[in-house]
């Protein structure tokens, strides 16, 4: 083996040569004919220039070859033997080694073959061989990638870091394809040849590649036919990478392929752990950092031997109104009002993780006392045991449960309190109920009494009962008795509304016929709607039409409707009209052709002493409550009263009865 030249790879011993290369002890591999077929790395330094230079060898301090000191001092047929003696070394130094032998002999006589491994070397020497230790670096990556490529003789070879969070994506850390490198190369594993590479097992498809994996266009556009995969995982079994190798040719030792991948991914795992573990270290560091800096909420981190505050987030500098700088140099004792020995007994249990909320009183830079929870635990930093806090100001709510507590504990002093003026409310309320009662009864007898006279008399001076008058004492006479019958029209329609908004209105529940009853009020009304030349029309599709309601009350809803048609319609026809609905409901209209509401005034036809100014037609006499008190009686029916009209094209009222009812609706 000459000087800087690589020892060629001897077709089955490439397991024996990776697994050398792999050790950290300078190991030999002899074949029959004595000649080198395995040298690692770490046995360049016992490799020294033959005399003659043809080469380099491992040769003893007194000049004889390791192969010939083998052949002459091994014991006969002996498979392991330790030998000791001292050796020269590549930087013209010496040093006494021992070594351990595996030997191969042919009839028990002829060594044909030995795997020697040498000792450590003596502490003086220790570093000046050239052997460096592997370490977990892009150069170690780079070594063990040519190991496995040189070893194997494959056209590509790839050492690629599966996702911690996608599984089936990875990201290439090192490949060479044809002696071309590539990294940073991230790709999806379906649908390649590496998807079939778990956690458990190495993979290898000695033939047949593109048609196992039609869809890997690197496979195809290579023109790879095998391959090899072995899963690279921490200590817990889960995969966190993947060396695979790839040929354009079939393989013809897949056995030596799986046990070279098996043992080079075995190798690589620490490494690429460690390498995982630092990167995901360093992520955590960066989130919290984050966390820590940009979260609204106050946060510091206490050295518990010292009470000193040695972190503070902005947050924190805002609450407490001191700059970082200053905070950062300051003891926690120096913003909490509790005794500085009580505080540090807090700690400590923060510390021992024994309690994690706390209730403090913190005195800020304006001199100002904030109350505070806190919410504390260990933590490690720099090696150092400390104690973060996340502090929330509760100041606002304790101030708020002050007052929530004072309430609750005048809540039965102020519950008397209101129970007495309920009472006191209740009595009036009875008090005054019992006087609108009384209030009713007079003016029912005090008001309509004398009226009934009022009315009866004028009726009997008008037709000359009590002797005859003359024009002018007649047209007086009219006057009084048409103003007696419009003031008995005013009180009856308060009286009726009154008794409604107070409940005391009668209702009395039974069955009738509605048509019979519209067709009668419409013609108890066709004289004086004749007396205006109007026509007048009844209509119903159906008859009888029984529903159980309060028969007087709709009789008063359907007079006011028809009352209020004939005095807005100057010609024309008033008309009623009954038909049946569906869900058991019957419809009542009033249609007159009168001049119309105007669109304005719809909404207050309802309301009490409300007179419609109907165009031309003008403002006409009446008490303005026929219509409010028919929505209240409807309204006791449980019925819809409800109105349509447009000028100069009448106006229709509708009732809306329910099929049955048997008492006023609440």
């Amino acid at each position: 083996m000459r000087a800087g030249e690589r020892l060629p790879i001897t077709p089955g011993m490439e397991l024996y040569h990776v697994a050398a290369q792999l050790l950290p002890l300078p190991t030999f591999a002899f074949d029959a004919s004595g000649d080198l077929v395995v040298v690692n790395a770490a046995a360049e330094v016992l490799l020294v220039t033959l005399p003659d230079g043809s080469g380099r060898r491992p040769m003893t301090f007194d000049g004889m070859d390791l192969w010939e000191l083998l052949s002459g001092t091994l014991e006969r047929g002996a498979q392991q033997a330790n030998l000791h003696t001292r050796m020269r070394l590549s930087n013209g130094r010496s040093a006494e080694l021992d070594f351990w032998v595996l030997a191969s002999w042919e009839c028990a006589d002829t060594l044909v073959g030995a795997l020697v491994f040498a000792g450590e070397f003596p502490d003086e020497l220790e570093g000046q061989h050239k052997h460096q230790p592997l370490h977990e670096s892009t150069d170690s990556l780079e070594y063990y990638l040519d190991l496995v490529t040189a070893s194997l003789e494959c056209d590509a070879a790839y050492i690629a870091e599966v996702d911690s969070d996608r599984a089936a994506h990875a990201r290439v850390l090192m490949c060479a394809c044809d002696g071309e490198d590539q990294q940073g190369v991230e790709w999806n594993l379906n649908g390649t040849p590496a998807s079939a590479v778990s956690s458990k097992r190495v993979v290898c498809y000695p033939f047949g590649l593109q048609d196992r994996f039609p869809e890997d266009a690197w496979v195809h556009s290579e023109g790879f036919v095998a391959y090899a995969g072995t899963p690279i995982v921490d200590p817990s079994g889960r995969r966190i990478g993947i060396l695979g190798c790839l040929w354009r040719d079939t393989l013809e030792s897949p056995e030596t392929v799986r046990a070279v991948l098996g043992l080079v991914g075995a190798r690589l795992a620490p490494g690429l752990w460690q390498r995982r573990s630092k990167r995901e270290l360093m992520e955590s560091e960066e989130r919290y950092s984050a966390l820590f800096q940009h979260t609204h909420l106050p946060m510091i981190v206490i050295d518990p031997e010292s009470s000193q505050i040695v972190e503070a987030n902005d947050a924190a500098c805002v609450f407490y109104g001191y700059s970082c700088e200053e905070l950062t140099t300051m003891s926690i004792f120096q913003i909490d009002t509790l005794a500085p020995e009580h505080v540090q007994q807090e700690l400590s249990r923060a510390l021992a993780g024994t309690r994690d909320y706390f209730q403090f009183k913190h005195k800020v830079a304006n001199g100002a006392i904030r109350e505070v929870e806190l919410y504390a635990g260990p933590i490690t930093m720099n090696s150092r045991d400390m104690i973060y806090a996340i502090v929330h100001d509760v100041s606002d709510r304790r101030r708020a449960e002050e007052e929530l507590e004072h309430y609750r504990q005048n809540l039965e002093r102020l519950v008397q309190q209101r129970t007495g003026d309920l009472a006191r409310a209740n009595a009036e309320l009875e008090q005054a109920t019992q006087a609108r009662d009384v209030f009713f009864a007079n003016m029912s007898h005090e008001l309509r009494t004398p009226l009934y006279t009022i009315i009866g008399l004028t009726d009997m001076l008008l037709g000359g009962l009590v002797g005859g008058l003359d024009d002018e004492q007649g047209k007086q006479v009219a006057m009084v008795n048409e103003a007696g019958k419009t003031l008995l029209e005013l009180i009856s329609d308060v009286l009726d509304i009154s008794a409604i908004q107070a409940g005391q209105s009668r209702f009395d529940a039974e069955p009738f016929d509605v048509v019979e009853v519209a067709e009668a009020t419409l013609f108890s009304m066709r004289a004086p709607a004749e007396a205006k030349g109007l026509e007048v029309h009844f209509n119903a599709v159906e008859r009888p039409i029984v529903i159980t309601s309060d028969r007087f009350k709709l009789q008063q809803i359907l007079m006011n409707l028809i009352s209020n048609a004939v005095k807005y319609t100057d010609s024309g026809s008033v008309q009623v009209r009954v038909s049946a609905l569906s869900e058991g409901r019957v419809s009542v209209s009033v249609i007159d052709s009168g001049v119309g509401i105007p669109e304005t005034e719809l909404p207050y036809v309802f309301h009490e002493f409300r007179q419609m100014n109907r165009g031309d037609s003008g403002t006409h006499a009446g008490t303005g409550l026929g219509l409010a008190l028919s929505r209240r009686l409807a309204d006791v029916l449980g019925a819809e009263l409800i109105v349509t009209s447009s000028p100069s094209s009448g106006t229709t009222f509708s009732v809306i009865l329910p099929e049955e009812i048997t008492g006023p609706e609440e």
